[in-house]
């Protein structure tokens, strides 16, 4: 009877391990494919925020519309400007009354920037005039590219309504929304000149 029971408790405790190592087996397994899980979840490769619609790009460099210049040098980027100039608005300026603009120009671009009159430190990016074609737009069009290019570029073109008539002289648009937008003049069918800027309310 003893060795009966000897057998039994043997077998008990045999099987208690067993299970244990098979519970222990499937944990591992387990937490193998988590974290196998969460490297595949990491892609390095994984595509970046998407650029603005509202931007340039000058060699490496991207720089959007709004944009405030803590967050991108334009000195840095362009180096010293041919002319700065500062104002602080009047009360012509109704609502803006008090706040800040500064033009920074280049010979090819030139910035018009804006910061609130509680503020008068740090100016954000309300427009980017574009004079010559060492700077393209998010869809890499430049100043010189033929309209052609710009109507395949931008099929959502649209015209700017100031009595003009002649397809190949007239200023062209695209606008998100009813505050931004990026017109395109055009003369002898090739852009001169892109402006990308806000519009207050």
């Amino acid at each position: 009877m003893k060795r009966w029971l000897i057998a039994i408790l043997l077998v008990a405790v045999l099987s208690l391990f067993g299970c244990g190592d098979a519970e222990k087996e499937n944990q591992d397994n387990n937490n193998n494919v988590s974290e196998q899980e969460e490297i595949e979840g990491q892609n390095p490769n994984e595509e970046p925020q998407k650029m603005s619609e509202f931007s340039i790009l000058f060699g490496e460099h991207e720089i959007a519309l709004k944009d405030w210049d803590n967050e991108v040098n334009i000195e840095e980027i362009f180096g010293e400007p041919l002319e700065v100039k500062s104002e602080i608005l009047g009360p012509n300026s109704d609502t803006f009354n008090g706040s800040f603009m500064k033009e920074i120009t280049y010979s090819g671009i030139k910035f018009v920037m804006f910061s609130p009159k509680d503020n008068g430190k740090n100016y954000y990016i309300l427009s980017m005039n574009i004079m010559d074609n060492s700077i393209e737009t998010k869809r890499g069009i430049r100043v010189g590219d033929t309209l052609e290019k710009l109507n395949e570029v931008y099929p959502e073109l649209k015209p700017v309504l100031d009595g003009r008539e002649d397809t190949q002289n007239r200023g062209y648009k695209i606008e998100e929304g009813a505050y931004d937008y990026i017109n395109f003049e055009v003369k002898d069918g090739s852009i001169i000149h892109i402006k990308i800027y806000h519009e207050f309310p």
